[in-house]
């Protein structure tokens, strides 16, 4: 230390701690020796002098960072990352960076002792060649995936538009065949194209499970029940085969599971149906295990069997045991093939143990999780009702019918149509089709309760009422149907062989109704012309959708019936142009589709249709479409036609005496009571609003226009059971009038 005079005088200690700092310059010399063998880059840098250390792989690549530091890409972005580095913002930061056609992966580190920055760098180019290589491996396959969709919907349309011809046509030719040979012969042809429908079917499942769109559900389900349904389906084929058929049914299954209950019945239908198919004497079993969530379900037959060399092929896609398995059996092979790829979906395995001569035995194994806090009935299903029973219950039928119509035809009609009524709801419970089971149990319901059949109607109204819920509820319908077959099995055959009268529907005249058809199959055409000219309706035709356009802004139509697949213009695009035009977005557009992928009659809906078909159509669902529509048109006009009167003509809430009916009139009545019987065997609207409209010339004082207004209601509303009543009104007016008119002849003379 100086005084003023610049000598020396002093001295000054400083005693600075380095300790930090020789730990760090430790640190650095102990991480300096990692990156010496470091396969990637390691580079150092002082916020002020530059790089200080570069691993040698960073010199080996990049020998001229330290001239280029400040502008090479390895230090891409550091300049502006600094102040942040400072104020302690942040640490490190993670990024990639592309340096000479390289990709690298780096991480910039702040070291705050020594204000360092450290950088390491791996190159990653391959990874991201592989990435890039799998991201457009994994977009050919969606794509290859969806186009297989795309695929397996065309060909499900392609494939049903001929079969729509086939079986629609069948169908046609039995309703007006009398000769009993030739109904039998078109019976086999319907019968075969319903095998060939079902064999279409596997093919599509198959394909569609190959090609990634097939959807499992995961829903809760009474696995008891869904075993029962199993036993209920192969009973009667038990009986006809004369092979013993057994079921064990453990009591300590869970009250419910979760799963895909369809997919079940599905697969369980394809082992069973196969131990019955393969087994000519002896007996099938199934037997059913559960323990920790999982279900082992095993199918036992005393069969043909399989030959060891065959166990491991026969769940692979179209095999048979051998060519002479398929042409005394028949069958596809597929359906082995589509149970192993369904309990795989479901998390599943199936296996097979057999010996050629003694049989097989299937292990299908399920995880179905226990499903808490959800209540089924599981309770057996009750006795078949004895031959003795059956004929008490029809007798009474035939009793009530007598009190109601003095005559017992009308029943006789009704049961004759039950065997086959029941077999379209048993396959529509199976299906868990709520269109279907709603489409049945309402016309069950409509014919046996104007007849008084009770013991049906009562459960098909329960079942109605669950129908129309959410969510659909199976577990209580199931065992409502299986009563009804346990009615209707009941009845002695006899009952059955009464041949039903052809009562035609009629439109002609009552309405200007008219149907647009835009389908471009000529055959289909053709078809959908034969039945709309069974309800008397004239239709026209369009090839395309640009055809039903022009034809649209033309002329009126009340209903377009619309093919979701043609060329020119297609159905989408149809609907689209449809519900965009101002003129025509009242439109009634039904769809015309045979395409079964899931999803598919959804998607027309949202586009703007407002209901659809699926192909083959269903001539029952067609009418009811078609009669429903005509109904409401007839409402509509006789309602403006009411209107325009006013008020003031309105009848009388009762019949009121003092007036004289002429003999046309009274027969005019017979008539309308005659057309109201008829449709007590099935509610059918556009009919009841013929005949009510029939009712609109008599005088108002008559009270005739309020039974007509009821008439209108129960069309509206489709409550059959007005018409009772509106029938015994009817004919106790013909009566009294009856009476009148003899009373007077009497004094006359």
């Amino acid at each position: 230390m100086k005084n003023l005079k610049g000598k020396m005088s002093g001295f000054i200690a400083v005693k600075e701690d380095i300790t930090e700092k020789k730990n760090y310059e430790q640190e650095l010399r102990r991480l300096g020796s990692f990156p010496e063998d470091n396969p990637n880059v390691v580079v150092e840098m002082d916020l002020e002098s530059g790089v200080t250390y570069m691993n040698p792989t960073c010199q080996k690549r990049f020998p001229e960072i330290k001239e280029k530091y400040r502008n090479h890409p390895l230090f891409k972005k550091i300049p502006a990352l600094i102040p942040l580095f400072l104020k302690g913002e942040i640490e490190k930061i993670e990024d990639e960076i592309s340096v000479d056609d390289k990709i690298f992966e780096r991480i910039i580190k702040f070291v705050p002792h020594g204000k360092i920055i450290r950088v390491y760098a791996v190159d990653i180019t391959h990874h991201k060649e592989v990435e890039k290589e799998l991201l457009i491996t994994t977009q050919k396959a969606e794509e290859a995936n969806r186009l297989k969709s795309e695929f397996l919907t065309n060909m499900s349309h392609e494939i049903r538009t001929p079969m729509n011809v086939i079986m629609g046509f069948t169908d046609i030719l039995l309703m007006d065949e009398s000769n009993p040979e030739r109904k039998e012969h078109l019976e086999v042809i319907q019968r075969a194209g319903e095998n060939l429908l079902n064999l279409i079917n596997k093919i599509l499942d198959f394909s569609k499970i190959e090609a990634g769109v097939f959807d499992v559900a995961n829903e809760v389900f009474s696995l008891h029940q869904a075993l029962e349904n199993i036993r209920d389906i192969f009973q009667d084929k038990s009986k006809k085969a004369g092979v013993t058929f057994r079921m064990e049914i453990p009591d300590s299954l869970p009250t419910g599971v979760r799963g895909d209950e369809h997919r079940l019945n599905q697969m369980l239908l394809n082992l069973v149906g196969n131990a019955f198919k393969f087994t000519k004497q002896g007996s099938v079993s199934l037997k059913c295990r559960y323990e920790n969530g999982t279900a082992a379900i095993m199918v036992t037959d005393t069969g043909i069997g399989i030959p060891k060399d065959k166990l491991d092929s026969i769940f692979s896609p179209f095999m048979q045991v051998d060519a002479s398995t398929t042409r005394i059996y028949g069958g596809t092979g597929l359906g082995l093939s589509i149970t192993k790829r369904l309990a795989e979906l479901m998390g599943g395995t199936i296996s097979v143990k057999s010996k050629e001569g003694a049989g097989s035995s299937f292990t299908l194994t399920l995880p179905l999780p226990e499903a808490s806090g959800v209540q089924f009935d599981t309770s057996s299903p009750r006795p078949e009702k004895t031959i003795s029973e059956g004929t008490t219950i029809v007798e009474k039928w035939f009793a009530t019918g007598r009190d109601i119509f003095n005559t017992t035809e009308y029943t006789r009609i009704c049961i004759s149509n039950l065997p086959d009524k029941i077999s379209r709801l048993k396959d529509a419970v199976f299906d868990q089709n709520r269109e279907d089971i709603h489409f049945i149990v309402h016309d069950l319901k409509g014919s046996t309760g104007n007849l008084g059949m009770n013991e049906i109607f009562e459960i098909a109204s329960e079942i109605n009422d669950l129908v129309i819920k959410e969510p659909l509820d199976m577990p209580r319908i199931r065992p409502l149907s299986h009563r009804i077959e346990e009615i209707v099995s009941s009845i002695p055959a006899s009952y059955f062989t009464f041949k039903t009268p052809d009562f035609r529907q009629s439109h002609e005249n009552e309405t200007d109704f008219k149907i647009l058809v835009a389908e471009d199959n000529d055959l289909n055409q053709r078809l959908m012309v034969n039945l709309i000219e069974r309800v008397n309706l004239g239709t026209d035709l369009a090839s395309n959708g640009k055809e039903a356009l022009e034809m649209l802004g033309r002329t009126k139509y009340d209903l377009l019936f619309l093919d979701m697949q043609m060329p020119v213009m297609d159905g989408m695009e149809t609907i689209s142009k449809i519900r965009t035009d101002e003129n025509l977005r009242d439109l009634h557009v039904i769809a015309l589709t045979g395409h079964t992928m899931k999803g598919a009659a959804d998607r027309y809906i949202k586009a703007g249709c407002n209901d659809y078909l699926a192909k083959p159509i269903d001539r029952h669902k067609f009418f009811d479409r078609i009669n429903t529509l005509v109904a409401k048109k007839l409402k509509q006009e006789m309602g403006k036609k009411i209107s325009a009167k006013g008020k003031g003509h309105e009848s009388a809430d009762h019949m009121n005496g003092g007036f004289q009916l002429t003999a046309g009139q009274v027969e005019r009545i017979e008539a309308v009571v005659s057309g109201l019987k008829t449709n007590m065997r099935i509610f059918k609207p556009d009919e009841v609003k013929i005949l009510a409209d029939s009712l609109s010339k008599f005088s108002n004082e008559t009270g005739i226009p309020h039974i007509r207004e009821q008439l209108y209601s129960a069309v509206k509303s489709f409550d059959d059971q007005v018409l009772m009543p509106v029938i015994s009104r009817l004919e106790a007016l013909i009566h009294e009038q009856t009476e009148s008119g003899s009373k007077k002849q009497d004094t006359d003379s």
